[in-house]
This record gives C-alpha cells, sequence and structure tokens, in this order.
C-alpha cells in the first residue's frame, strides 16, 4: 500500500500500483480529507485548457508526494490524477526518483 500525501496530510491510500511506460497508475481510497480537493480533481480530469492557469491556489497544485510503505516519500510531479469518481490515480515520479515497482 501507498499514500497519497498533500502537505503532510493523507488524502488517500493506493492499493494495486503498477507501471506503465513513465506513468503509474493504482487505485485510490481517498479520506475525509480529499473534500477540499475533489473539485480541483474533476477539473484536471475534464477538458481544460494548459494555457490558461488553473482556477485554485498554487499551494493546493503543488507540494503532493507519495509516500510509501517503509515511510519514505517519493516526490510527485506537480498534481496526481485523481479520476473516476475518487477511485483512480495516475502520477509520475520525479525526475530524481526511480519507480519502487
Amino acid at each position: 500500500m501507498m499514500k497519497l500525501i498533500h502537505k503532510s496530510q493523507l488524502i488517500g491510500t493506493i492499493e494495486n500500483a503498477s507501471l506503465e511506460g513513465m506513468a503509474m497508475y493504482g487505485d485510490i481510497k481517498l479520506t475525509a480529507a480529499a473534500d477540499k480537493y475533489l473539485d480541483m480533481f474533476s477539473y484536471f480530469e475534464g477538458q481544460f485548457d494548459p494555457h490558461i492557469a488553473p482556477p485554485y491556489p498554487e499551494s493546493d497544485l503543488w507540494g503532493w508526494a507519495i509516500e510509501l510503505d517503509d515511510g519514505t516519500f517519493r516526490e510527485v510531479i506537480g498534481w496526481p490524477a485523481v479520476s473516476n469518481h475518487g477511485t483512480s490515480i495516475a502520477w509520475r515520479w520525479g525526475k530524481q526518483m526511480d519507480s519502487p515497482i
């Protein structure tokens, strides 16, 4: 199991993680702390113009990490893609990180 963390707050637990190309995918179970991000998750799941800044504070867009079972953190590039009504997640590791899978 892995954990999706935003600024040290648990947002969800990830299971069935797998690597496909450069991206990681998994099933996620969101916590109550994720409620504040549901609108943003939907925004990025839908059609948006990547040339226009999203209507959310920068502080909410950055600071995301994945915590592994052993307690180590791995940097996530930008925003994690949470989709399927909050049941699926996709992300990419930061340049300096290698996938643990």
